[in-house]
């Protein structure tokens, strides 16, 4: 089985706080009004569920779009901690 533990993108989620910005989403055009929707993003790269690779850090190291899809497979073991 795979399980996906990504979470959505949404106003005000968890974040590192200072400096990265807040997330921020505001929908700038509606079907409606424009004919079409659209939405502006503000958010950094830390922000919620995210991968951290090591170029993040060091020179030189692959980054997250060099890296295949099946790296990020693996065998886990999921903790119920409902006193936490």
């Amino acid at each position: 089985m795979i399980l996906d533990i990504t979470g959505p993108i949404r106003n005000g989620m968890w974040t590192y706080g200072d400096p990265l910005p807040s997330v921020e989403i505001e929908q700038v055009a509606t079907l409606k009004g424009a004919g079409w929707n659209g939405h502006r993003l503000q958010l950094h790269t830390l922000a919620g569920t995210y991968i951290e690779s090591a170029d993040h850090l060091l020179p030189g190291r692959k980054t997250i779009s060099e890296l295949p899809i099946e790296s990020f497979v693996r065998r886990a073991w999921i903790a119920q901690l409902s006193d936490k």
